[in-house]
C-alpha cells in the first residue's frame, strides 16, 4: 500500500500537528499546577475538616489529571522520535499508513483504529483476568 495525501502527512504538517498538541498539554499541567496552587492558598485561610476534605479531593482530583497528562507528553516524546527517525505516520506495530484524519483527531497515534482496538481489546482482557485471579484467591484464602 502506498502512502497518499489522505493518508500521510508531510513533514511540516506533521510536526506542527504534534508541536501544537505538546503546548496544549504543557499549558494544561501549567494550568493545573496554578489551579493546585491557588486551592492550597484558599484553605490555609480557611480552617476545618470540610476545607481540609475538599483539599484532599482536589489534590487526588489533580494527582489523576497529572498523571493523564504526564503519560500525553510520553506519547508526544514517542512520536517526536517517529519523526526524527521518518517513520511518523505509520503503525509501530504494522507500518502501515495511519490516516491523517486519526493523526490530526489525535497526533501520538501509534497505531491504525483497527490495530489499538485490537491492543485495547488485549489490555481488557488481560486485566479481567488479573480481577478474576484475585476474586479467586480471595474466595479461597478467605
Amino acid at each position: 500500500m502506498t502512502a497518499t495525501r489522505d493518508t500521510m502527512p508531510n513533514d511540516t504538517i506533521a510536526r506542527r500537528l504534534v508541536a501544537r498538541e505538546r503546548a496544549r498539554i504543557e499549558a494544561a499541567l501549567l494550568d493545573l499546577d496554578a489551579a493546585a496552587l491557588a486551592e492550597a492558598e484558599l484553605v490555609s485561610q480557611q480552617a476545618g475538616d470540610a476545607a481540609e476534605s475538599s483539599t484532599a479531593v482536589a489534590t487526588a482530583v489533580a494527582r489523576i489529571i497529572g498523571d493523564g497528562l504526564r503519560v500525553r507528553l510520553r506519547e508526544a516524546s514517542r512520536a517526536e522520535q517517529r519523526l526524527a527517525a521518518g517513520t511518523y505516520g505509520r503503525s509501530v506495530d504494522s507500518g502501515l499508513p495511519i490516516p491523517l484524519a486519526r493523526l490530526a483527531a489525535n497526533p501520538f497515534a501509534e497505531r491504525t483504529v483497527e490495530e489499538q482496538a485490537a491492543v485495547d481489546r488485549a489490555s481488557r482482557a488481560r486485566t479481567a483476568m488479573r480481577q478474576a485471579r484475585q476474586i479467586t484467591r480471595e474466595e479461597l484464602n478467605p
